[in-house]
């Protein structure tokens, strides 16, 4: 096996005590270490070097969120130098109050991005799952495992977006998995079809949370949908294929009952604040919204 490429982007600072210990753990292995940053964070630097002397730490601009530094890190190698790359950034809790993933909320997201990288033995687990899977191309957790469909009923803005990315660069919508949250492990020789498409830093949009359909939310698809155009899938190497699939056929049934559920009803606030009820796609209610904050 060669090198591990792994990238680490930094931005909420107080999270890299975590991300540093999973990194220790996949220092069993031979690896490069690329940090990118959005601000100077001297005391950070120190840190990361000091644990990790051959780092190459790099302060980016807040750009595509953690996509675009990992597309600027991806344009500085050679890709034939390693067998896998490795894709860890800072991540936040999801608020209570907010939109939860699959019901996750607070640290549980963040926790089960991780989950690979929390012990020694759990990255070995997923590398081994690769080299004795020659037909998986890219492994995570699998409770963040996201069908391609899903998007055409619960984000169509990406949906859309998704869709004009594909049509311009020449390519057709196949079936796809993708990793929400972008952390995982996958062969890196795969990722010469992102370095042929010759994107930068540069086009990426500054980080906006508020904005959905930019290049950064199509490529988190697009990092999914370049593994399955390659003839490879997504899996997660540490769980039964069974597991997998039970708990993607109720996922599955659950998205088709919520979606039944927003055709019969519907209640939101629009973005000029306005609080709208429809019954049937037909509104029957609206009026302005008095927040209770």
């Amino acid at each position: 096996m060669k090198s591990i490429l792994v990238h680490c982007h930094i931005y909420n600072v107080q999270f890299w005590e975590e991300l540093k210990e999973c990194i220790h753990n996949v220092e069993q292995y031979p690896m490069d270490l690329y940090v990118t940053m959005v601000e100077n964070h001297e005391d950070i630097q120190d840190d990361i070097l000091k644990n990790f002397p051959h780092a190459k730490v790099q302060i980016v601009e807040g750009r595509g969120f953690d996509v675009g530094p990992f597309i600027h890190v991806l344009n500085q190698v050679n890709l034939d130098h390693y067998s896998y790359i490795i894709k860890l950034h800072t991540k936040r809790d999801l608020p209570k109050e907010g939109i939860g993933f699959r019901g996750m909320y607070w640290s549980e997201w963040r926790n089960n991005l991780l989950k690979p990288f929390r012990s020694k033995d759990m990255v070995c687990r997923y590398i081994e799952n690769l080299e004795k899977s020659p037909t998986v191309g890219m492994t995570a957790y699998y409770k963040l495992f996201i069908n391609n469909t899903f998007d055409k009923n619960f984000d169509k803005n990406t949906y859309k977006s998704f869709k004009l990315f594909l049509h311009n660069n020449g390519l057709k919508n196949i079936p796809f998995q993708y990793v929400a949250g972008t952390m995982f492990i996958a062969r890196a020789s795969l990722f010469k079809y992102i370095q042929d498409m010759k994107f930068s830093l540069k086009d990426f949009s500054p980080s906006n949370r508020k904005e959905k359909g930019d290049l950064a939310h199509v490529f988190e698809r697009f990092l999914g949908y370049m593994i399955y155009r390659q003839g490879f899938i997504i899996s997660d190497g540490a769980v039964s294929t069974r597991k997998q699939q039970l708990y993607h056929q109720k996922i599955y049934l659950e998205n088709l009952l919520t979606a039944v559920v927003r055709l019969f009803w519907q209640k939101k606030v629009t973005s000029s604040g306005k609080l709208l009820i429809k019954i049937l796609k037909i509104p029957v209610y609206r009026r302005k919204h008095v927040s209770t904050d």
